[in-house]
C-alpha cells in the first residue's frame, strides 16, 4: 500500500541518515552518500499530484500529493545536520542526476515502427495489424531480420539494423543517415490521437555521444514531451497492437526518456 510505501521509505532514510552522520565522525578524506528516497518517491506517487494522470484522484491528493515535497524537506533536514557537522575547511557537494516529468502514457515505439514498414513481425506481413506482446519472446524471436530496418529496445533507444553492427543487419553505412534523418522527422510530427499533444520535444541522434563506447550508442534518443514515456514494452523490445497506450501503473513519475533540455538535475555546493 501506499501508507507502507512511504513508512519503508523512511525508515530507509532514517538509518541512511544515522550512517552518514556516523561516518562524519570517523577520520577520511571523502565520503560520498547516494539517497533514493526523492526517486523513489517521484516515481510511485507523481500521479497524486498530476490531475492529468488517468490514476489521479481528489481523495488520493489530498492524502498524498505532497509526498514528494515531504520526501524533499526529510532531506533537506538531513542536509543540515550534515552541515552542521562541516569543518570550517570541509566540501560539501550535492547533485541529482535528473528532474522528473508525469508519465501518462506510453508509446510503443516498435509498433510505430512496424506500422511505418521499419519492422517486420515474423509470420505476420500486414504491418497494419502486427503485434508481438509475449513477455516470454525477445528481439531474436520475434522479427524477421531480413526485412527490419531499425527496432527499439531499452528507454528511449532506437538502433538502425546496421550491417556489420547488427547480427543481421540490412542497413548499409550509406544509407543510414537518410534512414535516421525520415525516421527523426516523422517521429517529430507525431501527436496523441486523443489530445492532438506532440509526443516529442525533441530526437537527439547518435553525435551527441561521445567516449569509447559511442559505436555501440543508439542511432536516435528519443526526448519526450511532458507525459510521455517509451513504454514497458518497448523496454524488452515488444509491439503490442496500440501505438499510444495509457501508463494506468502506479509508476506514474518518470524521467528515462525525458527531454534532458527540460528535465535537468541540480548542482550546488557550500
Amino acid at each position: 500500500t501506499e501508507d507502507a510505501f512511504l513508512t519503508d521509505v523512511a525508515q530507509t532514510m532514517a538509518w541512511h541518515e544515522r550512517l552518514v552522520l556516523d561516518e562524519m565522525d570517523k577520520d577520511k578524506n571523502m565520503l560520498i552518500a547516494a539517497w533514493t528516497g526523492p526517486d523513489r518517491v517521484s516515481h510511485m506517487f507523481w500521479r497524486f499530484r498530476d490531475p492529468k494522470h488517468p490514476l489521479y484522484t481528489e481523495e488520493g491528493a489530498k492524502k498524498y500529493g505532497r509526498a514528494v515535497e515531504d520526501t524533499y524537506k526529510k532531506m533537506d533536514e538531513i542536509v543540515g545536520k550534515v552541515v552542521a557537522k562541516l569543518g570550517p575547511d570541509d566540501l560539501l557537494m550535492i547533485l541529482s542526476d535528473h528532474g522528473f516529468k508525469s508519465f501518462r502514457k506510453g508509446l510503443n515505439v516498435n509498433t510505430w515502427l512496424v506500422r511505418n514498414g521499419y519492422l517486420t513481425i515474423k509470420g505476420q506481413p500486414d504491418s497494419a495489424t502486427a503485434s508481438a506482446n509475449d513477455p516470454k519472446q525477445f528481439l531474436d524471436t520475434i522479427y524477421d531480420w531480413t526485412a527490419s530496418k531499425a527496432y527499439s529496445v531499452g528507454m528511449g533507444s532506437i538502433f538502425l539494423n546496421l550491417e556489420g553492427r547488427e547480427t543481421q543487419g540490412i542497413v548499409s553505412e550509406a544509407e543510414s543517415s537518410a534512414l535516421i534523418t525520415e525516421i527523426k522527422d516523422k517521429l517529430l510530427a507525431l501527436t496523441d490521437p486523443e489530445t492532438g499533444a506532440k509526443v516529442f520535444d525533441n530526437i537527439y541522434t547518435s553525435e551527441v555521444f561521445t567516449g569509447e563506447t559511442a559505436a555501440n550508442a543508439p542511432d536516435l534518443q528519443l526526448a519526450y514531451a511532458d507525459g510521455f514515456q517509451s513504454s514497458k514494452p518497448t523496454a524488452s523490445g515488444r509491439a503490442p497492437q496500440e501505438i499510444i497506450e495509457v501508463n494506468d501503473d502506479k509508476w506514474s513519475g518518470e524521467h528515462a526518456s525525458s527531454d534532458v533540455a527540460n528535465t535537468p538535475g541540480i548542482f550546488f555546493s557550500n
